[in-house]
């Protein structure tokens, strides 16, 4: 839709020319992008019912010279949104809120100056303005690149392919190897929540009993002492040593719609645009990252035929990275991704019920029970594998 330039950009409290304003400060490439150089901007809410803490508005420009920068942003205003929407958790997920939006910018802020640092380019979004979200006002904002002009996410469903994996999880390791190299990670707070959080997310899994009963009620009682802190601690921890090496910085949150690739003529390709939406990176444990990205971003048949071999990558590329001298061995990193498949295998039966019901992960056609099938699978099997993983290892609950 065209906005009026002094209007409110869709109901939010944000206009364009207080967008402009923003742009300009400390970005000398836009400094002609004044209200008297703008012809026409075009808005458009790009949610499209996947997000579920904000809303996500593109802002095309039309300048009076076209060689004026930039041609388009992203606005990511927090917020809860319908598909996360709970009236009975309602103060605790606007905590949750805050807490996530201002650690996003804090996160993004350690990524730029970290990549600086160390001469390096990462593949992220650039962001040109924040401010703190808050239960008390409406002024909590990320201004940031449009990547929707050269790059899409897809669909979890059927999801990721091989070289796509293998890009996004060769990226990985060089967003890992640089939160090692800074040294600073753990200056990275933690969520300082009182309240039960995998306590929380073992009540959502409950709704997987009804889904497939005969599978998730028996699943679901093995695993039903998983849920809690001691487990939650192998992926998030800023502990000074685990595993045998230090913590670095995961983006914990790796679900296919946080994870753009290029595109050429519409067309998704398989070269790796951008990793999104760090609101939950902490630090902790790298291996969780990857055992997010296979365990609902790929069939059950991929992830247990290439587990190993994609490890084996990811451990290539952080020596690459690190001059031959990781922090950790590969063994650790093993054992390290079995202990973190607890966490994973959290969020997987947190996340299947909210997917098996939302149009942008299954679809509204004929395909949409086929859909469900296979996210149903991949949430069993990964269960299923997390539990032998545990028996192996004997990694206690």
């Amino acid at each position: 839709m065209v906005e009026k330039i002094n209007s409110e950009i869709f109901g939010t409290d944000f206009t364009v020319e207080f967008v402009l304003e923003k742009l300009k400060i400390g970005n000398p490439d836009f400094h002609q992008c004044d209200l008297k150089n703008l012809v026409k901007v075009d808005a458009k809410d790009i949610t499209g019912g996947s997000a579920f803490f904000s809303q996500v508005i593109t802002l095309n420009f039309e300048w009076n010279d076209p060689t004026i920068l930039p041609k388009s942003v992203v606005l990511k205003v927090p917020g809860i949104q319908a598909v996360a929407k709970d009236d009975d958790n309602l103060e605790d997920t606007e905590a949750y809120l805050e807490f996530c939006h201002e650690n996003e910018l804090i996160v993004y802020k350690f990524l730029s100056n970290s990549s600086k640092e160390f001469n390096t380019s990462l593949k992220i979004p650039n962001v040109y303005y924040g401010s703190n979200y808050s239960r008390s006002h409406r002024k909590g904002l990320i201004i940031m690149d449009d990547l929707s002009v050269n790059g899409a996410s897809l669909k979890l469903l059927p999801g990721l392919n091989n070289i796509q994996v293998e890009n996004t999880v060769t990226e990985l390791a060089r967003i890992h190897a640089l939160g090692w190299k800074s040294g600073k990670v753990r200056e990275i707070e933690l969520n300082a929540r009182e309240d039960n959080f995998p306590g929380e997310m073992k009540q959502i899994a409950q709704q997987l009993r009804s889904l497939r009963p005969s599978v998730f009620n028996k699943l679901l009682d093995k695993i039903d002492n998983i849920y809690n802190d001691k487990v939650f601690s192998y992926a998030v921890y800023n502990d000074e040593i685990k595993f045998g090496f230090p913590p670095t910085l995961v983006h914990s949150d790796l679900w296919s719609s946080n994870i753009l690739f290029e595109k050429r003529d519409n067309v998704i390709t398989n070269n790796l645009l951008s990793i999104i939406d760090w609101q939950s990176g902490h630090p902790g444990n790298p291996s969780v990252d990857i055992g997010r990205l296979l365990g609902i971003n790929t069939s059950v048949d991929y992830r247990r035929k290439n587990t190993e071999r994609l490890l084996k990558h990811y451990y290539e590329i952080v020596c690459q990275e690190m001059d031959n001298k990781p922090p950790l061995t590969f063994d650790q990193l093993k054992y390290a991704y079995a202990a973190g498949m607890g966490y994973v295998t959290m969020f997987l039966t947190f996340g299947a019920p909210y997917y098996y019901d939302m149009p942008a992960v299954v679809g509204t056609d004929e395909n949409r029970e086929t859909l469900r099938t296979e996210l149903l699978d991949r949430v069993q099997y990964f269960l299923e594998d997390t539990i032998e993983a545990y028996q192996r290892e004997n990694i206690t609950v």
